[in-house]
């Protein structure tokens, strides 16, 4: 250390906090500031600056300290080799320091992590170009190998600057720098090993592949180089291992043919090849396309298959499972490589999903609290939804009686179980039925067309022309025609594409209805909310999918229209026309089937590869390898990837929406159970009902925004405003009962924007006069005001004699008097003393409550 934390003992103290506000910034190993000091006066901690006291300024040791290296070793170190402190404090310590100080502010700079991050990846891209061709190519080879060493010695001196800027402690306990000292300690051996005659250096070959570890020290390299890495090491290992001797497109065993000379010297009487598969890792570009197969599990049994057969020298004949440690290869690149790698994929679709979501909101959520978000969700539902003007029930009392039967619940769920069975009916045929067994079917078929039938003519004479406003009902009578013409001319409709009969299926649907009356199905209910929320984004993304399909289509047609037909190529899915192509590449959007698509447009006649195409064909049908891999690897990462996974995402954000409405908030269904029970009360769709009827409705209402009788004092807590002619607005009470169930009293409107109810209280006649707390209010200043009256006019003798009956009368104005005061400690409990709320009665009196 500098000699100017050393002196008198008036420092001792200093020092001694000095030293613990090092110890506080030992392990911030990035807060050194990117300009450095020139020279060792500069490099120096001075404690020259003093406060009052006589010590130094915190704020200035701090600020030294945190631009400091870290001490080199450990303090069991330095206590047992105290000759090493004894240096600290003479001229060659201090340039020591000096120089430490300097490598730390080098290897923290932004540019030098820089500098290291393009080596790692230029390093990795020249191991990537050790393919199974090197050896054929000595310039690219020779190249390559000066390279190696450069990247060597690069990578020796950064391990070289970090011991002396981070220090042995900081060094070899960080968990990176240990894996960065192995991968330069292996590169020093292989150096060495290169030195060696050839036959003891090939001992190093498997070595090189370690270097591609070095990605991992960077988090956001890691998928792809790791990947890298993996191939690189397939790539060391095979040199086309992967060759073998078939017949036949069969691979001969290996007491038959052993070696690659055994299959060429009797190729020509035996009709022996020896041939490499398409898919192998004989270059890294190879080693990503097999691994991306395996990634994706089309074809990878295969790859596995050829990998465990591979021997263990080159050009010997690959026999049944010599290699069986590629077993444990596969298994973990699938779990790393594919479980979690590719599933990250629907992870960041729905982050940014969600991302979006909340920027197409604004940033008003951003200030809400979570009732608040709650309430603000449950009226802009209300306000999607209004009255709807109830059927009325026919004056004729038969057809009174048709309507009181079909608008029953009990007739829907009856109607609901008639169509389960005829699909369960439907699930009986089968090929070859016998004639009893047909006829039997037939028979229950029209047993349930009749009932459907009686089903519509009651429907019809019940609600009149009013059956034809209900979407479902107009299916209804469509199905219930052509099952009838279906029977009358029967040989007509079998030309149909859809038969009548299947059409009743579709009506399932209709259970959703039927399901919100079922108290227990509140997660099938869920589901299919879930959907039909997710719909409108689900065709959104199915017309996006549809563009990538459409480009890709027009390409596969220009480069594959004359493929010939092999592997998955065939009369059905190919590149010839536009249908076909759309049929195709749907296939493969799901990854279904992509690797014998991609099997069949390789099939290229380049080098010593065999194949039945004919380039000099006219047109030639021969595929193209490097077009091929380019159009498929791009299509799948695209629309299986990324696309397709958004429909996962949707889903799981309506899904996951929907179960915390059900659990917590209220669901579109309570919203409908409110305007049907509300067309009770109001037929005409008025959108007001009485003040009288409230008590009643509110009552009649189903959970969870039901307030059972007696429910006087809790409609007046809840302060709902009263309009002209004692009349109440729908949502007004629909407010106050989302309100009342989110169980906050203080949701302000204004707090939280625009109110998407005002909206549509201009399109109605809507003046506010009283609410039901201020006519309580009233109800009781008017009570009290009058009993008071009352007892002034007796006491002045304004009122006559008193009844013989005195006493009696006398005890029911006490019972009165009772029933008053507790009516004054129920205003009470409504009205919270907090409030302190002014109640107007008129244009010059205020109650306050």
């Amino acid at each position: 250390m500098p000699d100017t934390i050393e002196g008198d003992n008036a420092s001792t103290k200093s020092a001694s906090r000095a030293s613990s506000i090092k110890s506080k910034h030992s392990d911030d190993s990035k807060s050194i500031s990117s300009s450095s000091t020139s020279d060792d006066e500069d490099s120096k901690i001075s404690l020259k600056k003093v406060d009052a006291t006589g010590e130094p300024e915190i704020n200035d040791v701090e600020a030294v300290f945190a631009n400091q290296p870290d001490e080199c070793f450990c303090s069991i170190f330095r206590k047992n080799c105290p000759c090493c402190i004894r240096v600290e404090h003479t001229a060659i310590g201090k340039k020591w320091w000096s120089l430490r100080c300097k490598a730390y502010a080098m290897v923290e700079h932004k540019y030098f992590e820089t500098f290291i991050i393009t080596m790692i990846l230029a390093s990795s891209l020249a191991l990537a170009l050790e393919d199974v061709y090197l050896r054929e190519r000595p310039v690219l080879r020779e190249v390559l190998n000066y390279f190696d060493k450069f990247f060597t010695v690069i990578f020796i001196l950064e391990m070289l600057l970090k011991w002396v800027a981070f220090g042995y402690k900081k060094y070899f306990t960080d968990a990176w720098c240990w894996l960065d000292f192995v991968i330069v300690s292996i590169s020093i051996i292989m150096l060495v090993i290169e030195n060696l005659p050839q036959e003891e250096g090939q001992k190093g070959d498997g070595v090189g592949s370690l270097k591609a570890l070095r990605t991992l020290l960077r988090s956001y390299w890691s998928v792809q180089m790791g990947r890298n890495a993996g191939g690189c090491e397939c790539i060391d290992k095979s040199y086309s291992i992967y060759c073998k001797c078939v017949v036949d497109n069969i691979r001969l065993p290996r007491n038959i043919v052993a070696h690659y000379n055994d299959c060429i010297l009797n190729q020509n009487e035996t009709g022996y090849k020896w041939v490499n598969p398409d898919v192998n890792f004989d270059t890294v570009f190879n080693a990503y396309l097999a691994l991306f197969q395996v990634a994706t599990y089309k074809g990878w049994t295969l790859i596995m298959d050829d990998a465990i057969d591979t021997p263990t020298e080159i050009g010997y004949q690959p026999g049944d499972e010599i290699n069986v440690y590629m077993y444990l290869y596969f298994v973990l690149f699938i779990i790393f490589g594919s479980f979690f790698t590719l599933n990250l994929f629907i992870g960041v679709i729905i982050e940014n999903f969600n991302q979006q979501k909340k920027k197409a909101g604004g940033s008003l959520e951003m200030f809400m609290t979570e009732d608040q978000k709650k309430y603000y969700k449950a009226m802009k539902r209300m306000a999607s939804k209004s009255p709807q003007k109830s059927i009325p029930r026919p004056d004729f009392w038969p057809m009174g009686k048709m309507y009181d039967l079909v608008t029953n619940q009990a007739f829907d769920i009856g109607i609901m179980i008639v169509i389960m069975l005829n699909m369960l009916t439907m699930t009986l045929e089968h090929h070859n039925m016998t004639e009893t067994f047909s006829n039997v079917l037939q028979y229950i078929n029209m047993s349930f067309i009749v009932v459907f039938t009686v089903e519509c003519v009651l429907k019809l004479l019940a609600l009149r022309w009013f059956y034809f406003k209900i979407p479902w009902n107009v299916f209804d009578f469509v199905v219930v025609v052509l099952s009838i013409l279906g029977v009358a001319i029967k040989d007509a409709m079998e030309a149909l594409l859809v038969p009548p009969t299947l059409l009743r299926v579709v009506r399932v649907f209709r259970v959703g209805r039927v399901l919100r009356l079922v108290k227990s199905a509140k997660g099938i209910r869920t589901l299919l909310f879930s959907l039909a929320v997710s719909l409108p984004a689900l065709f959104n993304i199915g017309l996006l999918l549809f563009l990538v399909m459409f480009i890709y289509a027009t390409f596969g047609m220009s480069f594959f229209m004359n493929v010939k037909h092999t592997y998955g190529l065939d009369d059905t899915f190919n590149f010839e026309t536009f249908g076909r192509s759309i049929i195709m590449l749907f296939q493969m959007c799901t990854s279904a089937g992509w690797s014998d698509a991609l099997a069949g447009l390789i099939n290229e006649n380049v080098g010593n590869k065999t194949t039945d195409c004919n380039p000099n064909a006219d047109p030639p049908n021969c595929g193209s390898y490097g077009i091929a891999v380019a159009y498929l690897v791009s299509y799948l990462i695209i629309s299986f990837l990324v696309v397709v996974n958004m429909y996962i995402a949707v889903i799981l954000e309506n899904f996951s929406q929907a179960t915390e409405d059900v659990q917590h908030g209220l669901t579109p269904d309570d919203f409908d159970m409110y305007y049907e029970k509300w067309e009770h009360y109001d037929p005409n769709a008025t959108q007001f009902i009485d003040l009288d009827k409230l008590s009643d409705f509110v009552d009649y209402l189903e959970e969870p925004l039901r307030l059972p009788k007696p429910n006087h004092f809790m409609l007046v807590k809840l302060d709902i405003p009263i309009c002209d002619d004692d009349k109440m607005y729908c949502r007004d009470i629909l407010d106050a009962l989302t309100k009342n169930f989110l169980g906050s009293d203080n949701l302000d409107n204004t707090d939280m924007g625009v109110n998407p109810l005002q909206q549509d209280k201009a399109k109605v006649e809507y003046n506010v006069v009283s609410s039901t707390m201020k006519r309580q209010v009233m109800n009781y200043a008017a009570r009290v005001i009058q009993r008071r009256w009352r007892k002034y006019q007796h006491v002045r003798g304004d009122l006559p004699p008193p009844p013989p009956s005195y006493n009696e009368a006398t005890q029911n104005v006490s019972q009165e008097e009772q029933k008053d005061e507790q009516a004054e400690n129920d205003i009470e409990i409504v009205i919270s003393p907090s409030e302190n709320r002014t109640v107007e009665l008129g244009p010059d009196s205020d109650v306050v409550a």
